[in-house]
């Protein structure tokens, strides 16, 4: 996977787009970078190993199997910076 540059990511996306960037829900083995997924445009069952998007709350996960079911499938890509659109909890009123 190759870096790809960019300031800001909405990971909390609720609309499919192909220039959207979604969460890595299940992470590539051994993968200490930091890794989004992108939709490639397909529709159709995904098979074992590959990611697909799914999810209210979009989210790329890793097929364990071959998936009878039809998602989005995505490809992941490696960031070199990733800010938050989000303020932090505390800022938002949250009391933990």
């Amino acid at each position: 996977m190759r870096p790809i540059q960019g300031d800001e990511y909405r990971l909390w996306e609720s609309k499919l787009s192909r220039s959207g960037r979604y969460r890595v829900a299940d992470r590539p083995p051994g993968e200490r970078r930091c890794v989004v997924a992108q939709w490639t445009g397909e529709r159709r069952p995904p098979k074992a190993g590959e990611y697909y998007l799914s999810g209210s709350l979009i989210e790329a996960y890793r097929a364990p199997s071959d998936l009878g079911a039809p998602y989005h499938i995505a490809r992941l890509m490696v960031v070199e910076r990733l800010q938050p659109i989000l303020r932090p909890w505390k800022e938002q009123g949250g009391t933990r």
